[in-house]
Formats: structure tokens, C-alpha cells, sequence
């Protein structure tokens, strides 16, 4: 696991190392829950234990977490499709496993904290600084807080990448008796 710390901001990162199909699609993005199909089972499994290492990263008081929603994300080169930016609200974390070949455009995040942009108190200069790119690297899988702006700016090439949200699960928050709770998905 590399951990690219980032304004600060931790997004993790792994290198799938399996093949895995890439699937034909017309739509910007797939409805149903990708990685629930069964030529995906291993990369699921794996992403589960990606987020397993995040767990123990931060010490986190839940029994695992759970993927509770995938689909497939395809943006056309003839449609110069970009992506703005946003968030995945109702989730802990939000991550994506890029499929296309490389090199795509990067994945952008967005400083969580605009005003560093400004190094003064004056804007007086560029507001890139506000920005991280990481290149869409076919097989890289990138797990990072819910709450972490990110998007692309624009695609020269197709771009296929598999998108995907993890919730605690099981015993949450068991050592505070005020707090803990039962979670438990379905689908």
C-alpha cells in the first residue's frame, strides 16, 4: 500500500494485479452494482481487503466495511466528456479502479481547504496549488474520505474506470457505549 499524502489528505493506493475484463458500454454510467457481477468477484474481494488495511490504518471501531454501491463510469474522447467535481455524500469512503489503458487524463483532487490557494492574504497568485493530479493508471486503485473533491478535467481518449463507495459494517464504534451501533446493508 502507498500512501500519497495530499494537502493533507490521505488517498491510498494499490496496483490490482489480475486482468480484468473490460466491459462494452453506451452509458455515462451503469446503473446496477458492477462489482456485485460475478467476473468482477475477485476484484471485490480485493477492495475489501484494501479497505480492510485502511481500517487498521486509522484504527477505525467497525467489525469491516462493505461496498454498498459500484458502476461502471465511460466517457467518450468524441464528447470530450470531463467529469466536474464532487463528493459521495452518504458513504465513508469513496475510491475507483482505472480500467482503460494508459496514460489517461489524471484524476484531479481539490484542497479541501480553498484559502491555502491564497498564500497571502491578498490573492496574488496562481490558485493551482489548490489541485493534486494522480495519473489514471490502468489497474490503480485509489480509496480516499467521502468528503475529497475529485474529478476530471477533460478526456482525449475513451476512459472506462470502475467507481465504488465503502460504509462500516457490523459493530460500529463497540468500545463507546454511547455510540455504538449495528449497521447491516442490503441490496
Amino acid at each position: 500500500m502507498e500512501v500519497l499524502k495530499l494537502f493533507p489528505l490521505e488517498v491510498f493506493s494499490w496496483n490490482y494485479e489480475k486482468h480484468l475484463m473490460i466491459p462494452r458500454s453506451t452509458e455515462y454510467q451503469s446503473n446496477i452494482d458492477i462489482l456485485d457481477l460475478e467476473i468482477y468477484s475477485d476484484l471485490k474481494s480485493y477492495i475489501l481487503e484494501c479497505s480492510e488495511q485502511i481500517k487498521k490504518h486509522y484504527g477505525f471501531e467497525c467489525d469491516r466495511f462493505e461496498l454498498t454501491r459500484s458502476w461502471l463510469n465511460t466517457y467518450s474522447a468524441e464528447h470530450n466528456d470531463g467529469m466536474q467535481f464532487h463528493t459521495h455524500p452518504m458513504c465513508a469512503f469513496a475510491g475507483v479502479i482505472f480500467l482503460s489503458d494508459s496514460p489517461q487524463e489524471p484524476i484531479i483532487f481539490k484542497d479541501p481547504l480553498s484559502v491555502r490557494a491564497n498564500q497571502s492574504t491578498i490573492p496574488i497568485g496562481s490558485t493551482d496549488l489548490c489541485y493534486h493530479s494522480i495519473p489514471s493508471v490502468k489497474n490503480k486503485i485509489l480509496i480516499f474520505p467521502w468528503w475529497t473533491e475529485h474529478g476530471v478535467s477533460s478526456v482525449n481518449k475513451n476512459r472506462i474506470s470502475i467507481a465504488f463507495n465503502l460504509m462500516p459494517a457490523g459493530n460500529v464504534n463497540y468500545t463507546d457505549r454511547l455510540s455504538k451501533l449495528n449497521l447491516n446493508y442490503t441490496k
